[in-house]
């Protein structure tokens, strides 16, 4: 999902030994991650020295972090998503910040120890408020723990807090203010906060102002 993307501010919720949160700082976005074991921490620590990256990775629960408002340009959940949380990360995001989430499928549970998982299109509600970019439902092969069983179903989410509508339309490459008016044929049109709308007839019929 991020590929290609102008690098911002990253935040990587349950990092565990920071496998995301590296490959992030890798390519360039200034990445903090936090989780409760001493561990995972102490090893996300270290591989950014080993590497020569940098890396913030704090030893503290997701409901004691100080998230701000406004704060991150993205933000990560891999199998690690409280389903209150949404609510707050739309807040800590700015305006038009991604987040991006995979985690197990509730069928999982049959076929390996996964509890907790997602159900149909549940990803998608609890992510109320947010503008869904992609969503997937999909089959895939265990990336650890396969002994406890063959394949697993993954949910996938990216999604975005919505920016403000613009402040302006556009006419031919040309950018007409909200309240403004131009000419398309014979027809006026007015830019207003929904967009363009029809305003009557134009006065010099079949000219463009």
């Amino acid at each position: 999902m991020m590929e290609g993307l102008k690098p911002g501010r990253a935040l990587d919720i349950g990092m565990g030994q920071g496998r995301n949160a590296l490959w992030l700082a890798e390519r360039g976005w200034d990445v903090t991650g936090i989780d409760v074991s001493d561990e995972g921490v102490a090893q996300a620590r270290e591989e950014p020295k080993r590497r020569g990256l940098r890396l913030r990775a704090e030893r503290v629960g997701y409901g004691e972090f100080a998230y701000g408002e406004g704060q991150w340009d993205l933000i990560v959940l891999c199998y690690f998503l409280p389903r209150e949380l949404p609510a707050r990360l739309l807040r800590a995001l700015k305006l038009g910040g991604l987040v991006v989430v995979e985690g197990f499928h509730s069928d999982t549970a049959f076929v390996r120890l996964a509890p907790g998982g997602f159900a149909d299109n549940e990803l998608p509600r609890i992510f109320n408020g947010y503008r869904t970019l992609h969503y997937e439902d999909v089959e895939a092969p265990a990336e650890w723990g396969g002994a406890l069983g063959g394949g697993n179903r993954i949910v996938r989410l990216f999604a975005q807090r919505p920016a403000p509508p613009p402040g302006a339309c556009v006419f031919q490459g040309r950018t007409v203010a909200r309240g403004q008016t131009t000419c398309w044929g014979v027809t006026t049109l007015r830019c207003e906060a929904a967009g363009w709308v029809r305003a009557g007839a134009c006065e010099n019929s079949g000219k463009n102002d």
